[in-house]
């Protein structure tokens, strides 16, 4: 009996080193845009004033940063490029903008009910493949690459370790770094489990802070290419 249960965990959980390599499309089931929806977004006038906040944390004149965002969208909507990273790699003057609205959309989609749609889920799929008891859940021989600046997975899978085995965060923070998830061009930031000052996975909270952190924490592929 102890044999055969040890055979039945092996077959629930990914024994063969399984690599994930994530795209655009990965994220797109829990609502985050393509890369072209993503320039839509940019050029809809939404988010200005977050972004102008952001922009005139240092007291400058906020008339002068409204001019300027007015500026880029226009640029950027009659550059012909459907990729803000290939818009940015030509416009450096635009830099600075153009990663805080890259952050301020994405972090627009970072709404937990967005995550639980069971339709296209793959995340909800994987976790069924890692289906064993908490002892033996680190077994699973799995790892990510992502070109996306998104934490979607990470708080997905986090999450349904903690409310699965009825675990603490710590406990779940402990588990998923069994997990790990490298992201090739940054992040929008850490999560509070993986960094002291991390921002919760909210499309709300402490927005300005954030969104001034943005320019460090996105690497555009002209960026990180050589490295």
């Amino acid at each position: 009996l102890k044999r055969k249960a040890a055979k039945d965990i092996k077959t629930k959980m990914i024994q063969t080193h399984t690599l994930f390599i994530l795209g655009a499309g990965a994220s797109k089931p829990f609502g985050y845009p393509t890369g072209p929806e993503l320039r839509d977004r940019i050029i809809e006038d939404v988010f200005s004033e977050d972004i102008v906040d952001a922009l005139s944390m240092c007291g400058d004149d906020i008339k002068y940063f409204n001019q300027e965002l007015k500026i880029f969208r226009r640029a950027f909507a009659r550059s012909g490029r459907y990729s803000i990273d290939r818009f940015l790699e030509h416009q450096p003057k635009f830099m600075e903008i153009g990663k805080m609205l890259i952050a301020r959309i994405l972090i627009s989609y970072e709404e937990d009910s967005l995550l639980r749609n069971r339709e296209e889920n793959w995340y909800m799929h994987l976790l069924e493949l890692l289906e064993v008891p908490f002892e033996t859940l680190h077994l699973n021989n799995t790892s990510f690459i992502t070109f996306n600046y998104d934490r979607s997975l990470e708080y997905f899978l986090s999450k349904a370790i903690e409310d699965k085995f009825t675990k603490s965060p710590k406990e779940s923070a402990e588990m998923m770094k069994n997990f790990p998830i490298v992201h090739l061009y940054g992040q929008l930031d850490p999560l509070p489990w993986q960094e002291k000052n991390g921002r919760e996975y909210s499309a709300t909270k402490n927005l300005t802070h954030h969104l001034m952190a943005a320019p460090e924490n996105i690497k555009l592929i002209s960026n990180e290419r050589d490295i």
